[in-house]
């Protein structure tokens, strides 16, 4: 993902919320909810267990909501949105996992961390947090 305007870009200083949830396929994650500089976008991003992360959902504060509950200004971020765990077929070759390793959670999910690690924004996130990015799979 390549955000063209730096106010919409996360602010990684400090979430705006954080706590614990379940998925079906990372398992237990800590989730962070980061706003964008400019206050108008909202990012969610997963942490697991080994400390990768990956973005969940990304929307827009000032869009209203549908009849659904849901955010009419959703963004359509496709290459962000990437999940840390996919079905193998959807993984581009040169991504797949050199081990073939799957989720601890359901082994019909195959890791995804090799593509999601290259993407600029997780590389930013690691980086405002001090940290490395984690090696690949």
């Amino acid at each position: 993902m390549k955000i063209i305007s730096e106010k919409l870009r996360p602010d990684y200083s400090k979430p705006k919320s954080t706590y614990k949830s379940k998925t079906g396929a990372a398992g237990e994650v800590e989730v962070m909810v980061y706003s964008s500089k400019d206050g108008t976008v909202e990012y969610t991003m997963f942490k697991d267990k080994e400390g990768k992360v990956w973005f969940g959902d990304v929307y827009t504060k000032t869009g209203s909501t549908n009849r659904y509950a849901v955010k009419d200004g959703s963004y359509d971020f496709d290459a962000v949105l990437a999940p840390r765990w996919e079905y193998e077929k959807q993984i581009p070759i040169i991504y797949e996992s050199k081990n073939r390793v799957k989720s601890p959670v359901n082994s019909r999910y195959h890791s995804n961390w090799n593509y999601v690690r290259e993407m600029p924004e997780v590389k930013r996130w690691y980086e405002s947090q001090g940290l490395k990015v984690p090696e690949g799979d």
